[in-house]
């Protein structure tokens, strides 16, 4: 008895057409190995419908960027002193 799923191939060689079904399954989207985006907080995003654990998280979110933005910033103090100690000689 034939499987619900049996495919001939064009001189009726069930094979030919199992190598081909499985060819066509082992085919992958290349989009699905790219790494998914976290959701990006939006500021000023209405809040209302968030959950406790995802105001937790975004509160943890805005505290890194937070530090990162301040890390920039000392980073480009400091270079702007740099510069202005050489140019004042």
């Amino acid at each position: 008895m034939r499987s619900p799923h049996h495919i001939e191939g064009p001189s009726g060689d069930a094979s030919v057409a199992a190598v081909a079904i499985d060819q066509t399954e082992k085919v992958m989207d290349w989009d699905d190995l790219k790494p998914k985006a976290p959701k990006a907080v939006t500021l000023g995003e209405n809040l209302e419908s968030l959950s406790v654990a995802e105001l937790d998280a975004r509160i943890v979110s805005l505290e890194q960027e937070i530090e990162r933005v301040r890390t920039e910033l000392a980073a480009k103090k400091a270079h702007e002193a740099a510069a202005a100690a050489i140019f004042k000689r």
